[in-house]
């Protein structure tokens, strides 16, 4: 029988062993960072296309702010 180490199996054990609410604490704010960033970099990236890029998915350059935050957050669970 061979042992199959990954590299979070490997991670978890070098951590220190936290409580439940630190974790959950930890991992909502992850969480918010990551919401953040994701909306940060799709409106970067929408700002980075021409008005004709833009008019031809149907938006305009001030429909920006507010395409980036209505991300559901569902769409952005698989970060």
């Amino acid at each position: 029988m061979s042992i199959y180490m990954t590299k979070p199996m490997i991670a978890s054990a070098t951590r220190p062993a936290l409580s439940n609410s630190d974790t959950s604490l930890l991992r909502r704010l992850q969480l918010a960072a990551s919401f953040w960033w994701q909306r940060h970099a799709t409106a970067n990236a929408l700002h980075g296309l021409s008005d004709r890029m833009l008019a031809d998915i149907g938006l305009q350059r001030s429909d920006i702010p507010r395409v980036a935050a209505g991300q559901s957050r569902r769409d952005l669970r698989a970060v």
